[in-house]
This record gives C-alpha cells, structure tokens and sequence, in this order.
C-alpha cells in the first residue's frame, strides 16, 4: 500500500504543470419537456430566461 502511494506521489511530480486531462468546459444539454398545452407559455419563458440557444415545440402524437 505504501508503494502504491509513493508510485501516485512520483507520478504526480514528474506530470506537474503538465494537463495529464484536459476537461472540456463547453458541453451541449437537451431538454425533453413533457407538459400540458396550457403548460407550454410558461416552460417556453422559463427556458429563455435561462439562457436556452434554441427552443422547439413537437406536435403531439395520437395515441392509440
């Protein structure tokens, strides 16, 4: 267990500085909204109000 952990300590000074991995800060979220037709005003104005790039209603199926 010891080893381990000085191997983890060496590995860490030689990798110093240096981004072993790099994290992306961008990412993309899709929201799917299952709500009422009188629902739909308001979760339209939430979703621009927090920033959404882009909103989109879908027609709604006939189940059967």
């Amino acid at each position: 267990m010891t080893a381990g952990a000085v191997v983890g300590l060496l590995i860490e000074w030689m990798t110093a500085g240096q981004k072993v991995f790099q994290r992306s800060t961008a990412g993309d979220v899709i929201l799917i909204v299952d709500c009422n037709d009188s629902q739909v005003e308001d979760v339209e104005k939430t979703l621009w109000r927090h920033q959404a790039l882009g909103v989109a209603k879908h027609p709604v199926l006939a189940s059967s």
